[in-house]
């Protein structure tokens, strides 16, 4: 709901709701103007959590088949938060952007993994051309996982560069071995840096 909608002046809004969920899970609040002369919106103050708890991996495939090829057989989890003190956008697209977000508690299971991923942790921010991803950290396999990383020029060339370290991982807890006449056992630590341009398979340099 928006209060006191003003072509002239700022107003508050907010709206809550159930995105992909059969109750709530979702709410948004935060401040608007509207400047009739460049055509341009402007919010401001913009706090948003969502709850993916409540998300069903059936619910989520059928509104977006295309995960169906990432092999996800687990419906994520966690919490996000997003505080956004600035965003502009017209005609030309974003203007301005600043935005400050994090995941708590997150969770997600793929098919080519024997043990799902855990306990994520995210800090993200993000203007409008690059993004830059802090204190990542997530369990996998009974080890742990952690880096950072950044996306330059999202919207285009999308120049990615990716630090990670691993530490302890089991590689018979990580990978599913289940059909494989050969089992890997042992555990794998070390670092790993990813740099590249665009996001296809074959985009990735070591």
């Amino acid at each position: 709901s928006a209060k006191g909608i003003s072509l002239d002046a700022v107003f508050p809004f907010e709206a809550e709701g159930a995105l992909l969920a059969e109750k709530k899970n979702f709410r948004v609040s935060g401040q608007a103007a509207i400047n009739k002369e460049n055509m341009t919106a402007k919010l401001s103050n913009i706090d948003a959590q969502a709850d993916l708890s409540s998300l069903t991996l059936e619910t989520l495939l059928k509104a977006l088949p295309m995960l169906k090829d990432a092999g996800i057989n687990q419906a994520p989890k966690g919490k996000i938060q997003i505080n956004i003190p600035e965003l502009v956008a017209g005609p030309q697209g974003l203007a301005a952007l600043n935005l400050n977000g994090g995941l708590s508690g997150g969770s997600i299971g793929f098919k080519q993994l024997a043990s799902p991923v855990s306990d994520a942790q995210a800090n993200l921010q993000m203007d409008q051309k690059d993004l830059q991803i802090k204190d990542l950290s997530l369990v996998l396999a009974g080890g742990k996982l952690t880096g950072a990383g950044s996306v330059n020029d999202y919207l285009g060339q999308q120049r990615f560069s990716i630090d990670l370290n691993m530490d302890s991982l089991g590689l018979g807890k990580m990978i599913d071995q289940s059909r494989q006449p050969i089992k890997l056992e042992g555990l794998l630590s070390g670092k790993s840096a990813l740099k590249g341009e665009g996001f296809g398979p074959d985009k990735a340099m070591e």
